[in-house]
């Protein structure tokens, strides 16, 4: 029963979300909870599957921690997980190469840490030229480099979840 799911998919959200959703023309009981799930989607950036990402959400976490500074292996990881997370999505919809990923990736690479990283990655990869590293590469290399610094990262991370609506109320609602 349509109404049935509309009204459970609710409950399990905030007060102020609820009465946002609830709001909606199609939470009416004529409507479909299909077309009213889609209607609730649409109210939150990224949580359509087919523009999850933007270019400009990968340019936003580099110029975050070109600010803030990557200073420890915690610092990195934090700023790995975020960018790989975009990027790769980016680049399964052909939206960034490979290429452009890796090239990016070293835009977060402090000036202070460039050389080491530039020395690790030409000590374990002789033969790839400098503008062909990989961004599992740099991953490595970095990692190697900021050994025994703090694993805690020194700044929050970016959490791209929060803007979307609780994706399991709303989808167990319709099993």
């Amino acid at each position: 029963d349509d109404t049935r799911k509309k009204q459970y998919a609710s409950r399990y959200v905030a007060p102020e979300v609820e009465d946002t959703w609830i709001a909606l023309a199609e939470y009416s009981s004529t409507s479909t909870y299909e077309q009213w799930k889609s209607q609730v989607v649409a109210l939150y950036p990224g949580a359509n599957p087919d523009r999850k990402f933007v270019r400009s959400d990968a340019e936003s976490i580099i110029q975050q921690w070109q600010a803030h500074g990557i200073q420890s292996l915690g610092d990195w990881s934090a700023f790995y997980r975020e960018f790989s997370t975009v990027t790769t999505w980016l680049n399964s919809k052909n939206r960034m190469s490979d290429g452009e990923r890796d090239r990016m990736a070293w835009r977060a690479v402090p000036d202070s840490l460039r050389e080491q990283a530039h020395l690790r990655l030409s000590i374990k990869h002789p033969d790839t030229p400098l503008d062909e590293w990989t961004l599992a590469q740099l991953h490595e290399a970095m990692s190697y480099v900021l050994y025994g610094t703090s694993s805690i990262p020194s700044s929050p991370s970016r959490d791209f979840q929060t803007s979307r609506p609780l994706h399991d109320n709303a989808t167990s609602a319709s099993s």
